[in-house]
């Protein structure tokens, strides 16, 4: 799975997992700028591509709503493990 994080100097917020829509990815509009923003007021945004879109491994016939969630607890998890 491929993604990117904005983390600022100074945390002062809960992380923010940001996702994109349908067949998108991680740079669709606005998710580059929310993000920017995010980090601006202190907070971590982690941004991804679910599998089969973008940059991550996997193709069209994967993307599906489970395959979704699955994602999307893995990059919770992820993000978990970066804040403590």
């Amino acid at each position: 799975m491929f993604g990117v994080s904005f983390i600022p100097p100074e945390r002062k917020n809960i992380p923010l997992i940001l996702t994109h829509g349908s067949f998108g990815n991680h740079c669709q509009y606005p998710l580059p700028h929310l993000a920017r923003f995010l980090a601006n007021k202190g907070y971590v945004t982690f941004r991804f591509d679910f599998r089969g879109c973008g940059n991550s491994d996997g193709n069209e016939e994967e993307y599906c709503l489970s395959s979704q969630m699955e994602d999307l607890e893995n990059v919770i998890e992820f993000a978990n493990e970066k804040e403590n």
